[in-house]
This record gives structure tokens, C-alpha cells and sequence, in this order.
């Protein structure tokens, strides 16, 4: 199992964390975009998914951004089974601090 995968209590957790302190988080960090690395996008084609959904989530102490993705299917269901390799992945880097070397031509 790739190392990037989290249990569902856990995104559980995250998003609720986003719904309850996204307005504070917004307010006082910046966060313009995220990237995604190709092993996770990998990983979910390979369950045949359609396409991917993007969760927002925060850590318990509403300071650190964690985008959590899963692979969907052809009715854009998410496909999460853990018995079936459809896993949630969060090993997505926020920018800021992951903006790369360059300015956004998108966003700055």
C-alpha cells in the first residue's frame, strides 16, 4: 500500500476539521494551489477510476492544509474500498510552501 494512503477516520477527521475552521484558515494563511504527485495519480487510475475528487481538510489545530484525494467512478460515486486497493491519499503539497522555482502564470 502506498505510504501516501489514510484511513477514512482519519480524512473523516480532516474534513471535518475544514468545515468547522476553513473561515479562520482562509483568513490567515495563504493557499493558492495544491500538486498532486504522478504515484497517487498512478495508483487511482489503476482502479479504473473515471476521473478524481478533491477533499479539503485541517489538521486538529486548523494550521496546516490537507488535500486528500480520491479516484471516481463512471457515475462520479468515490471509490473508496480498501479491500480493492481504493484508497484516500494525502501526500498532496500545498502552496504555499510548494510553489515551485517559478511564479504562477494562473495564480501568482
Amino acid at each position: 500500500m502506498n505510504p501516501k494512503v489514510i484511513s477514512l477516520a482519519l480524512a473523516q477527521d480532516y474534513a471535518k476539521n475544514w468545515n468547522q475552521m476553513k473561515e479562520t484558515f482562509i483568513s490567515n494563511y495563504d493557499f493558492k494551489a495544491a500538486s498532486i504527485p504522478n504515484d497517487i495519480l498512478e495508483d487511482i487510475a489503476a482502479t479504473g477510476a473515471h476521473g478524481i475528487r478533491i477533499y479539503m481538510g485541517l489538521n486538529e489545530a486548523g494550521t496546516a492544509a490537507k488535500i486528500m484525494v480520491v479516484g471516481v467512478d463512471e457515475l462520479d460515486d468515490d471509490m473508496i474500498d480498501y479491500d480493492n486497493n481504493q484508497y484516500i491519499y494525502n501526500f498532496i503539497n500545498p502552496c504555499p510552501p510548494f510553489c515551485g522555482t517559478k511564479k504562477s502564470k494562473i495564480n501568482g
